[in-house]
């Protein structure tokens, strides 16, 4: 039965499976699995060493593809450990062989599956932890909580998420038996097997001394290390760090989105039989395990909402699904013991609820996780690189760029010639790290003198030298020298995506990359003096960039420095009403009132920015000196974590 249990979820995702490299953490991951380097925080070494040891193992398929089947394997893996674990409580096989392989087929689950991320093996690592402390419940025997202390460490070393898990876990034994926290040789043990669980990180600052491809954040002394493995970087333990503190309403609207995220990934069918099962064992003799469910519940679930803290924008609510796949892992044993519990009532409607269960999740999700034909991420970074003059030295912005890039220049060797100096939104340090600590240039500065480059950008910024404007070129922003010529205005209509021909599954990735495509494509048109051309294409833009505060404000600015400032003001108002903390959008909406001459409206903009922790002296001087500032462009986010 535990090779079926693989086999099964296995089969499905493997007919879904991405072809080549996707958006988000993808390329960047893969990058620093097939280079053995490091990636962004917390750096990740489990799952790095072990992905860069099966690229080199499986001997078909382009990298990309192999890192993606790495996380089919590992999915399915968790799988059979989370039916080893619940066969510990004595459930049958048909039991717990439904519960695992639904549980792996939720809608989040699926979709790490079938891309490069490390939540497959946090899955694994995770489902092994709760079959330790369910053998030891079983048995009683302290090996079992030893194993789940090496477990707990080996997990660290890949997500931290796993943390919460195992704080759930450890509250429940020391429930189940008080004694525990007596036995001091025993937590001695667990200590030390959690601490050798850890010995994975050793990996980080050995090899980013070597000063590998991709060496984020170069962890190779301890203070570096240390920084990188607390994930200083972000400042938060979600997918982004929250500008505004944590509040009872705000933390119920986060745990209602939670609540309906968990729902959408179960199916409302499969959750309703969850709740069913969940106050089924309340009532019989396993009311320890719906403890322990319970529990599991307030730590993956609530604990977690409310230290990390969202916000409730698109870009962290696609983010954050990924965080709540343990906590899906919950339904396991519930599942398990509502099917036997029907088993002991009516056979036919046990076996019939068993089949039911992952049918449900594969006719739910199969559309949703259908990878088979993304080309999204590739297409939009081979278009960039081929929009890219000889040697360019290219500064993109957001994963969804930024990562492919990498992956098609350091590890497919497309373009070899170009420089991504860029990557996770800050300066490459290897590109500086010879800068003299006296130097009067700042690094940007100073890597623009040594490296002697053409200059490119994904989105238009301000720029860090002067005589020189950016100019659109295909799907590029290029710094242009005051006296040279302009690079060609039709490259745009060369780009190539094969997904505009054929259609395929879109994530948040795809529709940032869509939004871009467009969005460039009113550039051009606004470059030739098309205005109507130019107004469609923003308006595909924006329909992909929904609720994506850069994609909306980049319009705007667009429009504005083209001269429609009307048009451009309709649009930084809605960027504005994405985000109530953005301040870059209502920096721009208060120029473009400058412009004309509006000043209620600049002032009305002004208090706005008064009440979002702004920079005091800036409107000080805004209220002082008006002025027809130019405006500017809004980077994109960070990694996802």
């Amino acid at each position: 039965m535990p090779v079926v249990v693989g086999l099964v979820p296995l089969a499905i995702y493997l007919s879904t499976l991405a072809p080549t490299v996707t958006a988000e953490d993808s390329g960047e991951l893969i990058t620093a699995a097939w280079h053995f380097g490091i990636p962004h925080p917390p750096g990740y070494p489990l799952w790095t060493m072990l992905c860069g040891a099966f690229l080199r193992i499986v001997p078909f398929g382009n990298v990309a593809l192999r890192a993606n089947l790495f996380s089919a394997v590992c999915m399915s893996a968790a799988a059979v450990v989370a039916y080893s674990a619940v066969r510990e409580l004595r459930t049958s096989r048909i039991a717990a062989a439904s519960a695992a392989v639904t549980w792996v087929l939720t809608r989040w689950a699926w979709k790490q599956a079938v891309i490069t991320e490390v939540y497959g093996l946090n899955a694994v690592l995770t489902a092994g932890l709760l079959w330790a402390v369910l053998r030891w419940y079983r048995t009683r025997r302290p090996r079992p909580l030893v194993a789940a202390a090496v477990l707990a460490g080996i997990g660290m070393t890949n997500h931290h998420q796993i943390a919460f898990s195992g704080l759930a876990l450890g509250l429940w034994a020391f429930l189940q038996v008080p004694s525990l926290l007596k036995d001091a040789r025993l937590l001695a043990h667990c200590a030390i097997a959690a601490a050798l669980g850890l010995l994975p990180y050793v990996y980080l600052p050995v090899r980013a001394a070597q000063d590998p491809p991709l060496n984020w954040g170069r962890p190779a002394n301890w203070s570096a290390f240390w920084a990188h493995v607390a994930r200083k970087q972000y400042g938060s333990i979600g997918p982004t760090r929250s500008r505004e503190p944590q509040s009872p309403t705000r933390l119920a609207a986060q745990l209602r989105y939670a609540g309906a995220a968990l729902i959408e990934d179960l199916t409302p069918p499969v959750a309703a039989i969850f709740a069913a099962g969940l106050l089924l064992l309340t009532r019989r003799a396993t009311r320890d395990i719906s403890v322990l469910m319970t529990l599991w519940l307030l730590a993956n679930v609530v604990l977690f909402v409310a230290i990390s803290n969202y916000e409730l924008n698109r870009h962290t609510r696609w983010m954050l699904r990924v965080f709540f796949i343990p906590a899906h892992l919950a339904v396991v044993p519930v599942l398990a013991g509502l099917v036997d519990w029907l088993r002991a009532r009516w056979q036919p409607l046990a076996v019939t609820t068993a089949l039911a269960l992952p049918v449900i999740e594969i006719v739910s999700h199969f559309r949703a996780n259908d990878y088979r034909n993304y080309w999204y991420a590739v297409d939009n970074a081979r278009n960039m690189l081929d929009s890219a003059p000889q040697r360019a030295m290219l500064l993109p912005t957001g994963d969804h760029v930024s990562f492919p890039l990498m992956y098609l220049t350091l590890v497919e060797g497309y373009r070899p010639d170009v420089i991504i100096a860029r990557k996770g939104g800050r300066l490459d340090p290897a590109l500086y790290r010879d800068r003299p600590e006296d130097s009067s240039l700042t690094p940007m500065a100073w890597v623009i003198r040594r490296e002697r480059r053409p200059l490119c950008y994904t989105w238009k910024e301000p720029l860090p030298i002067r005589n020189a404007r950016l100019v659109p070129t295909g799907m590029l922003y290029c710094v242009v020298l005051d006296g040279q010529p302009d690079p060609p205005a039709d490259r745009w209509a060369s780009c190539h995506y094969r997904n505009l021909a054929q259609p395929g599954n879109r994530d948040l990735g795809a529709d940032q990359i869509l939004a871009q495509y467009y969005f460039f494509g009113g550039v051009e048109s606004l470059r030739n003096g098309d205005v109507e051309t130019a107004s469609s294409r923003f308006a595909r833009a924006a329909e992909y960039g929904d609720g994506l505060t850069e994609v909306i404000n980049n319009i705007g600015v667009a429009l504005g420095e083209a001269g429609r400032v009307n048009d451009a003001i309709s649009y930084l108002r809605r960027a504005a009403a994405i985000d109530r903390t953005n301040t870059l959008a209502r920096w721009n909406l208060f120029s473009l009132y400058q412009r004309l001459g509006n000043r209620d409206a600049a002032a009305q903009v002004l208090d706005e920015l008064e009440r979002i922790e702004p920079d005091r002296a800036r409107i000080d001087t805004a209220r002082r000196e008006p002025k027809d500032d130019s405006a500017t462009t809004q980077p994109a986010g960070g990694p996802n974590q």
